[in-house]
């Protein structure tokens, strides 16, 4: 999913600025701009990550979308909605975005 939203950005960017828009306006966008912009070299993760909170444009403390573990809550509620029972998270297997460090 990740590489896809990467090649999007790469692709549209071309043709001036790109929009990056998550359900409630915040979190996965900044995350997913920042990690554009330490792909292509601009801008270190965490650098562009911090400029992103420090101009509204992301959680103060985006943590949980960086780690993986608001997908990871998201999943599981699916998943328990689906099999009608709860569904225990193992949150030692979210998933963490090695691939910026």
């Amino acid at each position: 999913m990740y590489s896809a939203i990467l090649e999007a950005i790469s692709s549209n960017i071309r043709r001036g600025k790109v929009l990056l828009h998550c359900g409630s306006g915040i979190s996965r966008a900044p995350v997913m701009a920042a990690a554009y912009l330490h792909i292509v070299g601009y801008k270190h993760f965490d650098a562009a990550l911090e400029e992103a909170i420090a101009k509204g444009y992301a959680e103060a403390d985006p943590t949980a979308d960086v780690d993986g573990f608001d997908a990871a809550y998201k999943l599981s509620i699916l998943i328990s909605l689906l099999e009608g029972r709860h569904f225990r998270r193992d949150w030692s297997s979210a998933l963490r975005v090695l691939w910026f460090q």
